[in-house]
């Protein structure tokens, strides 16, 4: 450990871990020395170098009296040269987030960070699997940065952006032909380093076999009669789709999907990180404050009401949602009401009835619910109240809050006919 953090005993011992390890997580250090889980393990960077750190229980007498730290070096890639450093940050070929900042932005996270952190060490594909909008190229930068590539490129690539251009040309390259001169292809520069290729199940099928042959092979690609082009580079994939589906039913090659989907991250969607949705809208704020010059609060209310929206588009949606807000304000604090209109401006819903659509306003999760128990019960509010557990005051009280009438009572049966003579 002194070598490693080339300080001498001295100015270690005695120590907060966290102090000199930023990179681990103290909560899970103390949950092996509480006997909660057999071992805690994980990837951390001590002098740029890639470690894989591990912490297991001391136990004596059936008691866990400490815990043992060990850290093994990683083996690392070839160096870059200073011209190829320079080239590659002048290029923007480099990944900017890494776990730490990641953790503070969306704690809610941490479960795919942690594993995250373990398929860094790795040298093989790894799989994001998550709603649009739910941002899995930062998870990919943070691998990239956690990895032995970190100071190699890192280059992303989005299918639905290349459409029904050549995709293998734009991936692996194009020979030269005809007095053209060869085209270098997104693999060759980012050599040593690594490509995340999100909605990769747009890819057409000769470039999906393309990327089985490189993964599989060690970056040997079959050059169009030219012989074979070399790279060596990690390759991260992102999905909205099921690709396991796709697969089945013959649209995603077998051999692709099973070299990559070995090491799988699934991204939960925002609706399901309420937490999250209040770091995000905090820090929008606090952003947008600074951008702007413009001091605004937030109320408990609106807050609230922001969590309890579903944000379909996830991260993305909520970011541009919440400048949008910011921006059209005309009041120093941001309310409930405020909130409630603009998701009602923006996001209108759409509800078709006998052929005819018609936009409804948005409501709040639980006033749906009420209303929906209110048609149940044909307006009985007794019966309504008794279904949500609640009493028929705190009932009434919810439904003037919501602007629910409560006229859902049974429509009279139609007055049968008189009987001819």
């Amino acid at each position: 450990m002194e070598e490693l953090l080339e300080k001498p005993e001295s100015e270690i011992v005695g120590k907060q871990l966290e102090g000199e390890l930023t990179d681990i997580d103290v909560d899970a250090v103390e949950s092996v020395l509480q006997g909660e889980r057999d071992n805690y393990s994980t990837s951390i960077r001590i002098r740029r170098a890639p470690l894989l750190l591990r912490v297991a229980p001391i136990c004596c007498d059936r008691s866990i009296t400490g815990a043992i730290l060990s850290c093994s070096k990683i083996k690392n890639a070839p160096q870059l040269k200073n011209k190829n450093i320079q080239d590659m940050y002048l290029s923007g070929r480099i990944a900017q987030l890494d776990f730490g900042a990641l953790k503070i932005l969306e704690p809610q996270l941490r479960p795919s960070i942690e594993q995250g952190k373990k398929y860094a060490l790795s040298r093989h594909p790894v799989l994001f699997c998550g709603e649009e909008g739910t941002k899995m190229e930062l998870l990919a930068q943070c691998i990239h940065n956690h990895s032995a590539r970190k100071n190699f490129p890192f280059l992303m690539v989005n299918c639905s952006d290349l459409g029904d251009r050549d995709q293998y040309g734009f991936l692996f390259g194009n020979k030269a032909s005809g007095g053209m001169e060869e085209a270098s292809g997104v693999f060759q520069k980012c050599n040593f380093g690594t490509v995340y290729i999100d909605e990769i199940e747009r890819l057409d099928f000769a470039s999906q076999y393309g990327l089985y042959k490189m993964i599989c092979y060690q970056g040997l690609v079959p050059g169009n009669m030219n012989g074979e082009r070399h790279y060596d580079v990690r390759v991260l994939a992102g999905t909205h789709e099921n690709l396991d589906f796709l697969m089945k039913k013959g649209y995603f090659r077998k051999d692709l999907y099973y070299s990559i989907n070995a090491l799988t991250l699934s991204i939960p969607p925002l609706r399901k990180r309420k937490k999250d949705i209040e770091k995000i809208v905090k820090r929008c704020l606090k952003q947008f404050m600074e951008q702007y010059s413009t001091h605004l609060t937030l109320t408990d209310g609106a807050m609230r009401a922001i969590q309890e929206y579903r944000w379909d588009g996830n991260v993305i949606q909520l970011e541009n949602f919440c400048e949008r807000l910011f921006l059209t304000t005309f009041k120093k604090e941001i309310d409930e009401a405020m909130v409630t209109n603009l998701l009602a401006e923006l996001y209108p819903e759409v509800e078709v009835s006998n052929g005819e659509k018609r936009i409804i306003v948005y409501r709040y999760p639980e006033a749906a619910d009420i209303e929906k128990l209110l048609k149940e019960c044909h307006g009985n509010h007794k019966a309504a109240a008794k279904e949500l557990n609640i009493s028929t005051t705190t009932l009434w009280r919810k439904m003037k809050k919501y602007g629910i009438t409560g006229n859902y009572r049974r429509a009279a049966p139609d007055a049968e006919p008189e009987k001819g003579l």
